[in-house]
């Protein structure tokens, strides 16, 4: 029988995929592609060039991740203990495979010949930037490093991968084994009846009596926001952010709080035997700002500059719940429940009413008709195998008719998948030696509650949840580069990678774009004006507060990752607690909460030493979206200029350099704060 991941598939065969054949697929790929490599080094010696060298192990590592792709994709939304051991075994041998190639000092040799022939071989612009980021990532993977010192580099590498690994598993664990049985439906007064529903349904499903509280976000948040029962609120609140921690004995034999020492010390170790003298300056050599001390310049100087506005924020939030309620205390648990309440005094928002007008399939259809008015693309939905019945696939035409690429949406939580909202590559678009083009394909994933009656709503939080990772798609799939490692978002620094998704989420705040994505799901209205205008003038409520949350993450990160030592004792509490000093904040928080546990962006992904990347890529995001506002919202010949001297071209080319091309300036911080409605005069 054949194995489906090493048939010649176009789209990933996910209706065929079975545990059983996802070792035996990695490792024959990887067999053969090391075996075809070795016979390119000696065939070819002194003669290699691009199409017999680099283009042939360009094909070759595309082809590995078209098949570790959707045994990647699989274990993020379809975990369970069978693909988790499978998983393990696979990430070591793709981990090995990586070390082989990046550690081949025949490989390296052979692209620096290149390099260095690089004019008599007629290297074309995007060549030479394909083979500059190769040669750069062997260089800073430890290539000239002795053969000792690389084997230190090997298990350093090894060792770090599987505790992020472990650390996202003890997150999906903890989060899996914690629930709350309520019996009496008024301690849950005032949460959405949508997701009163879904709780008693859970009860059901496990034969439980009552409403059954699980901890994915959806649910955490609508009892943390609506639930005026204090005493539930206090709970709910404890049981979330002890996750992962040692705190709950029910679960804490997944306590993250050891993984996140030894992380922090292997990329110690990793970063000085690289030459570094922290983890945050290795970190920040490949990313756009380049520099530690710029970076703790940006944060400091956001702090500055919205910290009168958020002082004025918590007095005005206290002033309320004082007239109001008569309190003066403010626990960590009530803060998000009396926002809640001071937002809907200001502006009369009312998320239960707000997600009538927002029925996913509405929402999904305006997304693609703003698209299409700033880019002039189209969607078609195509049946193809997949993962679960929910999900949607598309593929993407320009006005031609010729295929950009193609997107998957897996939109709704289940107890099997991640939680959050992330977009990940299928497939990267390449043109082959053969002439063929294999085009770009991503993936969406969100964590919105399902619907029982199959009635899809989304609040507005969601609806920009879905344009942000929509946004990350889109700059992967209109990709116009035909070399996989510069093409869509490979390549891309990352404090620049979040650029395109959050420059699209500005278009769910704009009235124009708000009738276009709402549409009541019963008489089938568009969002009421006033809502509309309210809704949109909500933007601003409590932004320097929120800002303010997003810089503590960003300085927690860069600085752990710029200061940590192994011998002081309660290094990460005491960082945190200084941090806190400079920060206006509502109400202390308790030492007991443990966010650095579920921190998964840099203890279980990419992100550490670049949290920071998000309020960085934004300043770009904002001049943008401002550019559009300036001229008209569906101005498509700035639409035009966007998609095809930016959005398109990858890393092609220096992105700052890009975006300075476009807006005809230089980056700015005063954009982000003027889109986020913060005051800083």
């Amino acid at each position: 029988m054949i194995n489906p991941l090493l048939s010649n598939f176009l789209l990933p065969p996910f209706d065929k995929i079975t545990n059983d054949c996802m070792i035996p697929a990695i490792k024959i790929t990887i067999q053969n592609s090391k075996t075809k490599i070795n016979k390119i080094l000696n065939k070819y010696k002194h003669n290699y060039n691009w199409e017999n060298f680099c283009q042939y192990i360009l094909e070759l590592n595309e082809h590995l991740y078209r098949i570790f792709s959707p045994i990647n994709h699989l274990y993020y939304v379809c975990n369970n203990n069978k693909i988790r051991k499978n998983y393990e075994i696979i990430l070591k041998m793709i981990t090995n495979y990586n070390i082989w190639i990046i550690q081949n000092i025949h490989l390296y040799n052979a692209y620096i010949k290149i390099q260095d022939n690089q004019d008599n071989l007629n290297l074309n612009e995007l060549q030479i930037e394909s083979l500059n980021n190769i040669i750069r990532d062997f260089k800073f993977s430890g290539i000239l490093l002795s053969q000792e010192k690389k084997k230190t580099y090997t298990g350093y590498v090894t060792d770090l991968l599987k505790l992020q690994n472990i650390f996202n598993n003890n997150i999906l664990d903890s989060t899996q084994k914690l629930e709350k049985n309520i019996l009496d439906k008024k301690k849950l007064n005032g949460v959405p009846k949508h997701i009163i529903d879904f709780m008693h349904k859970n009860a059901l499903l496990k034969n439980k009596e009552g409403y059954l509280i699980t901890f994915d976000f959806p649910i955490y948040s609508s009892i943390i926001t609506f639930c005026k029962n204090d005493v539930l609120r206090k709970k709910v609140y404890y049981m979330y952010n002890t996750r992962a921690s040692s705190l709950d004995q029910n679960t804490s034999q997944f306590n993250n709080e050891p993984i996140i020492i030894k992380e922090l010390s292997l990329r110690l170790k990793l970063s000085k035997l690289l030459g570094y003298h922290s983890y945050a300056e290795k970190s920040l050599v490949m990313k756009s700002a380049k520099k530690v001390d710029k970076v703790l310049s940006f944060l400091y100087k956001l702090i500055k500059l919205s910290k009168k506005q958020a002082e004025k924020e918590v007095f005005d939030l206290k002033h309320f719940i004082k007239k109001k309620y008569n309190l003066v205390k403010i626990n960590p648990w009530d803060i998000a429940f009396f926002s809640e309440k001071f937002k809907f005094y200001l502006y009369g928002i009312d998320d239960n009413i707000i997600r009538d007008y927002f029925p996913i399939d509405i929402v999904i259809k305006g997304m693609f008709h703003i698209i299409n008015k700033i880019y002039g693309l189209f969607f078609k939905q195509r049946k193809v195998p997949v993962w679960h019945e929910n999900v949607m696939f598309f593929d993407i035409f320009n006005s031609k008719n010729q295929l950009y690429g193609s997107i998957y949406f897996d939109l709704y939580m289940r107890p099997e998948k991640r939680s959050g909202a992330w977009m990940d590559i299928c497939q990267t678009r390449i043109l082959k030696k053969n002439g063929t083009i294999q085009y770009p394909i991503a993936y969406i994933n969100c964590n919105f509650t399902p619907s029982f009656n199959k009635i899809f709503l989304l609040n507005h939080n969601e609806v920009l949840t879905l344009f942000h990772e929509f946004g990350h798609a889109l700059h992967h799939i209109t990709s116009k580069i035909n070399i996989p490692n510069i093409s869509g978002i490979n390549g891309i620094p990352l404090d620049i990678v979040e650029f395109p998704s959050q420059f699209m989420e500005y278009w769910g705040w704009e009235t124009e774009s708000l009738k276009l994505i709402s549409q009541h799901y019963k008489n089938k209205n568009v969002i009421p004006k006033n809502i509309m205008n309210n809704l949109v003038k909500s933007k601003k409520y409590n932004a320097a507060l929120l800002l303010m949350r997003q810089i503590e993450l960003s300085l927690f990160d860069i600085r752990i990752h710029k200061e940590f030592n192994l011998n002081k004792k309660n290094q990460i509490l005491d960082l945190i607690q200084e941090i806190r000093k400079d920060l206006v904040t509502i109400s202390p928080m308790p030492i007991w909460y443990k966010y650095t546990n579920i921190f998964n962006h840099i203890f279980g992904g990419e992100y550490a030493a670049g949290y920071y990347s998000y309020l960085w890529a934004e300043q770009l995001a904002a001049d943008s979206f401002l550019y559009f506002k300036k001229n008209g919202l569906f101005n498509q010949t700035i639409g035009k200029k966007f998609l095809n001297n930016l959005l398109s071209l990858g890393s092609s080319k220096d992105p700052i350099i890009l975006f300075k091309n476009f807006r005809g300036k230089e980056l700015n911080i005063n954009s982000l704060l003027i889109q986020r409605g913060i005051n800083y005069n």
